[in-house]
């Protein structure tokens, strides 16, 4: 990115077995802060977040 001001952040969610992380980290390409979750929706459930 050519002339931006400021951070760029990236956010990456698995939410099933079959989601690759590394695969989704890989496609944002180069961030200066980066963040990820691992939740499923039962695990969220459980927990009692609601959605």
């Amino acid at each position: 990115m050519t002339g931006h001001k400021g951070q760029v952040v990236g956010y990456v969610r698995v939410s099933a077995a079959d989601q690759n992380e590394a695969r989704q980290v890989e496609a944002l390409g180069a961030v200066d802060k980066m963040f990820s979750e691992k939740v499923s929706g039962k695990t969220a459930h459980d927990c009692g977040v609601d959605r």
